[in-house]
C-alpha cells in the first residue's frame, strides 16, 4: 500500500507470499518488490517520492530473521528509511487506532503480540506447531482430522492394538501413503489417547 503521510491511500500492489521461510529469499525478494513496483505505478510516483517505507513480514520472528530481511529488502526498497516488523504487528498496527491491543495470526503456525501504550510489547509463538505453536489454523484443522477418523473406534480401543495392526489401521482407515506422514499420524494418535485420558 502506498499512502500519503495524512493517511490517504494512493495506489495498492499485490504479489503472491512472501514468507522467507516457505519460499526461499529469491522469491520474497521478487514477490515484495513486485507488489512495491505494482504500488507505485498504482500511485504513478517515483522511487524519489518514497519517505518511508514499512515493512510487515511473516516469518520475521528472531533477530536473525530480521537481519536476513532487511538484506534481501535492500536492493529492493523504494525508500531511504524503512520499518521492519512482522505480520503480526503490522495487523495490530493496522486494526487499532493507537497501536495498543493483542492480534493473533492464525496460519500455518500462529504468533502472537500484544502492546501497551507505552509501547512495551510480548510475544507468543512464531516458530512452528513443533516449538509449541499450537493455536495454528493447520494444527486445528489436523485436530479436526484426527478426532474425526478415531471417532469410529470406542474409547481406548487404539490402545489394545499392536503396533504392527497400528499401522495397518493408520494406512487403511486414514489413507496414509508416505512414511514421513505415518510417523506424523501416529504422534497425533499417540497425543489423542492422551487427550482422552486426561477428560
Amino acid at each position: 500500500m502506498l499512502a500519503t503521510m495524512d493517511g490517504r491511500v494512493r495506489g495498492l500492489g499485490f504479489a503472491d507470499g512472501a514468507n522467507f521461510q516457505g519460499c526461499g529469499v529469491r522469491t520474497a525478494q521478487k514477490q515484495i518488490e513486485s507488489a512495491i513496483q505494482a504500488a507505485m505505478k498504482a500511485g504513478r510516483i517515483g522511487k524519489a517520492q518514497v519517505a518511508c517505507a514499512a515493512y510487515g513480514i511473516s516469518g520475521a520472528d528472531r533477530e536473525k530473521d530480521f537481519d536476513t530481511v532487511a538484506e534481501f529488502l535492500a536492493p529492493v526498497n523504494p525508500a531511504e528509511r524503512f520499518v521492519l516488523s512482522n505480520d503480526t504487528t503490522l495487523a495490530l498496527r493496522a486494526g487499532t487506532h493507537d497501536g495498543v491491543g493483542v492480534a493473533c495470526i492464525a496460519g500455518t503456525g500462529s504468533n502472537t503480540m500484544g502492546f501497551n501504550a507505552a509501547g512495551d510489547h510480548i510475544k507468543v509463538g512464531g516458530f512452528g506447531g513443533y516449538s509449541g505453536d499450537y493455536g495454528s489454523s493447520l494444527k486445528k484443522k489436523k485436530k479436526k482430522v484426527r478426532n474425526d477418523k478415531l471417532s469410529k473406534y470406542p474409547d481406548n480401543s487404539l490402545r489394545l492394538l499392536s503396533t504392527r495392526k497400528l499401522v495397518g489401521v493408520s494406512f487403511d482407515v486414514l489413507d496414509l501413503r508416505k512414511a514421513e506422514e505415518l510417523a506424523q499420524e501416529l504422534d497425533d494418535i499417540e497425543l489423542q489417547i492422551e487427550d482422552k485420558e486426561k477428560t
